[in-house]
This record gives structure tokens, C-alpha cells and sequence, in this order.
């Protein structure tokens, strides 16, 4: 084997390695990328969803319903109050609040 054999053997060897390094660092950032979108984007857009949709949402249904109760009760109240103010028109008064006039 000549020089020019084993230069050209050389440098196909170097073209090899250098191919390498470039899927290597490929791969190596496309992994880097996605590590980082799935734990800085993906797993905290879901543990804020979740929080949401689990916690907030089922607060915020608890607090419309009592006062949808409080507002019943309060109609309740309200027609018993009347009922004692005034015995005698009574049924007026509460057929209007029924209709939701009052």
C-alpha cells in the first residue's frame, strides 16, 4: 500500500467519523429539545389542567350551588315573613313570589 492509499483510506475514515458526529449531536439536541418541552411545557399545561378541571372547578361549582340554596332559602324566608306581616294576603304574596314578580 502506497501514501495516496492510505491518505485516501484516511480520509474516508474522517468523513465516517465526522458523519457520526453530526447524527450524535442530532440526536443529542433533538433529545435535549424534547426533554425540554415535555417537562417545562407538557407536564406543567397538564398539572395546571388538572388542577383546574379537579380542584377549581369543583370550588367553583360548590359556591354556585349554595348561593342558588341561600337564594332559595331566602325566598322561603321571605314568604314565611310575609306570612306572619300579612295573614290575610297571604296566598297573593306567595303566589307572586312563585312566579318570581316580587
Amino acid at each position: 500500500m502506497g501514501a495516496s492509499d492510505l491518505n485516501r483510506i484516511w480520509h474516508h475514515h474522517q468523513m465516517a467519523l465526522d458523519q457520526m458526529a453530526f447524527r450524535q449531536i442530532l440526536v443529542f439536541k433533538t433529545y435535549h429539545a424534547g426533554t425540554f418541552i415535555f417537562f417545562r411545557i407538557l407536564i406543567p399545561f397538564w398539572l395546571s389542567q388538572y388542577y383546574v378541571k379537579y380542584h377549581l372547578l369543583i370550588l367553583l361549582t360548590t359556591v354556585l350551588l349554595s348561593w342558588g340554596y341561600v337564594i332559595y332559602a331566602t325566598r322561603l324566608a321571605a314568604q314565611w315573613q310575609l306570612k306572619d306581616d300579612y295573614p290575610t294576603q297571604t296566598h297573593n304574596f306567595c303566589e307572586t313570589l312563585k312566579q318570581g314578580d316580587l
